[in-house]
């Protein structure tokens, strides 16, 4: 990170234990910028939060995100391909423009989402504001998956955003070695973990992310 941009960074979604129980697994997603990520290891649980109190503005739409259109929670959209690791990235990368960049409800689509119009129309990806990602450093896939999800998070928002917390997802604050690593958005564990091991499923890497560090806790 270099005060403007962090380089070579990946996307995608994760996998994750809690405890060392290696017999089930669990979906996530980073919610940072700027802390590493740390494969193949244990991190440890330094808090869990709901993704609403992790980011009053923005965690339910994250959320909505996640709930909706996750790989590991089934969900499948052939037209635009079935290749699990550009869908896991697509949505890695929604999910941090939302968290970071959505103004919403008070201000007129595309409450400061940034994507591009539909095929045929165009290019208006401009990559302005807190977060932005290198286009042209992934798989046209990647690119159609990300601008998928955020025009469904701004026509659910248009119509009035009717979604409600279940409480099944909360983010995992963590830490290793008493530094801070990357806070992960994942399904609820009963009971709350200590520990957490994560692996990527088809990591992509991004040539380039974010703006500016945030502060959103």
């Amino acid at each position: 990170f270099n005060g403007n941009n962090i380089t070579g960074s990946d996307a995608g979604e994760l996998r994750v234990y809690f405890d060392g129980n290696s017999g089930s697994f669990l979906p996530a997603f980073c919610v940072d910028l700027t802390d590493p990520l740390n494969h193949g290891i244990n991190n440890d649980v330094k808090n869990i939060l709901t993704p609403e109190n992790y980011n009053p503005d923005n965690g339910i739409y994250a959320e909505w995100l996640m709930d909706s259109f996750s790989v590991q929670l089934g969900y499948k959209n052939t037209s635009i391909g079935t290749v699990a690791s550009y869908q896991g990235a697509g949505l890695q990368l929604a999910i941090w423009e939302t968290f970071y960049d959505l103004y919403a409800p008070s201000s007129t689509a595309p409450y400061n989402l940034d994507y591009d119009t539909p095929a045929g129309a165009p290019d208006t990806y401009a990559g302005t504001d807190m977060f932005f990602y290198d286009r042209s450093s992934v798989n046209t896939n990647v690119n159609e998956w990300y601008d998928f999800f955020v025009k469904e998070l701004v026509d659910e928002i248009d119509n009035g955003f009717n979604y409600t917390s279940s409480g099944k997802y909360v983010v995992a604050e963590l830490v290793y070695n008493n530094e801070e690593v990357q806070d992960l958005m994942t399904v609820n564990p009963v009971p709350e973990p200590s520990t957490i091991l994560l692996f990527g499923i088809g990591l992509l890497g991004i040539g380039a992310i974010g703006r500016k560090k945030a502060t959103i806790k």
